[in-house]
């Protein structure tokens, strides 16, 4: 690993202090993006700092299925969003495993479709601690109950 301090690592420890990082499972946590308030958007990352997907371990990579399927319905039941990405972007330095997860809601119009939605302003605000905690919530339980069934 670099010199440099992983950004997603630090985010994560300043979040756990103040109690706005959530665990899903032992191997993975999220929050709502910090510095991004233009629309529902939320970050799923490792625990443990990983660089790459290839150097997650057998229980990460396992779970990585179910906690991006339990994410997005979470945010979608949230927020009412038509559709919701889930996308690696993995470009830091040091680079550290993260998922942004974002909602594309109704009335986004269609050129801010895809890769467009991450430059898009979307109503002000973004996710509330309420909203965050409550998705949190959520998708640890879908994580728990995978046909839906809790909460």
């Amino acid at each position: 690993m670099s010199d440099h301090v992983c950004e997603p690592c630090r985010i994560a420890a300043d979040l756990a202090a103040s109690g706005r990082l959530y665990p899903l499972t032992g191997h993975w946590v999220m929050n709502a993006a910090v510095g991004w308030d233009a629309r529902p958007w939320f970050v799923v990352q490792t625990a443990t700092h990983r660089a790459s997907l290839a150097d997650l371990d057998d229980a990460e990579a396992a779970e990585l299925g179910a906690v991006g399927r339990a994410m997005t319905r979470a945010v979608a039941e949230a927020t009412g969003a038509e559709r919701v990405y889930f996308q690696l972007l993995n470009e830091a330095q040091p680079p550290h495993v993260h998922f942004h997860v974002i909602a594309r809601l109704p009335g986004d119009p269609p050129e801010v479709r895809g890769p467009a939605l991450l430059g898009t302003p979307g109503p002000a605000g973004g996710p509330s601690p309420e909203i965050a905690a409550g998705v949190a919530a959520r998708a640890a339980a879908l994580l728990h109950h995978p046909q839906g069934s809790a909460g």
